[in-house]
């Protein structure tokens, strides 16, 4: 959540403690339980590197937070917690970018299977089709679907301008089944069919 909503559930969990007789106990054995989970989540999602100077250097001295009146302590603990929520958040925004590009490498090495699609490559790096989807629409600004035939067809295009490759061979090398359907894709893409653009090309003298 955020900074603001992390204070207020704090803020919550200390005061309950007011109201118990001898609090003092109670407060210690909850805060430990806390503190370990906090802990958890902290080394799940960051790496050795991001997390030592932030984290690891700095713990010991976060230990203490049960010396001193209670409200030395809460503002301990919460320091303690939002430097956890910086880390995680962090720390998942980085994943967040490797996984992106680890569906960038997929696709740009794998674009010729004519199975792979966001179920497919999902299944691959172990997440749901529906988070990568949300997430390659984040941080590309594109769909997976528009990745892929942007690099199909891209791919397509240059086979047709610099080779003597005949369409079918070029429909199947760019992943797709159908040649048909390849130059329905390839014309709405590019706004004329395989066979015009290699026209067009060779009327240029360009072609190899």
């Amino acid at each position: 959540g955020s900074k603001k909503e992390l204070e207020g559930y704090l803020d919550s969990m200390f005061y309950s403690f007011l109201n118990i007789k001898n609090y003092q106990i109670k407060m210690k054995l909850v805060l430990i339980q806390v503190f370990a989970s906090v802990c958890k989540t902290v080394y799940a999602v960051t790496d050795s590197d991001d997390r030592k100077e932030a984290w690891d250097d700095t713990i010991v001295d976060q230990m203490n937070f049960f010396e001193g009146t209670f409200q030395e302590t809460k503002e301990r603990f919460m320091e303690l917690c939002q430097k956890a929520r910086e880390l995680v958040s962090s720390g998942r925004k980085k994943s967040s970018e490797i996984l992106c590009d680890q569906v960038l490498y997929i696709i740009e090495k794998e674009y010729a299977n004519p199975e792979m699609s966001l179920v497919s490559v999902s299944n691959q790096i172990n997440v749901s089709p529906n988070y990568l989807s949300a997430l390659m629409k984040k941080q590309t600004g594109q769909s997976f679907v528009d990745l892929l035939t942007k690099k199909r067809l891209e791919t397509a295009k240059e086979l047709l301008l610099y080779t003597p490759m005949k369409i079918r061979e070029i429909t199947e090398k760019c992943g797709y089944n159908d040649q048909h359907y390849f130059s329905y894709c390839f014309k709405k893409f590019y706004g004329l069919s395989p066979n015009v653009l290699r026209q067009q090309n060779a009327e240029a003298g360009e072609i190899v």
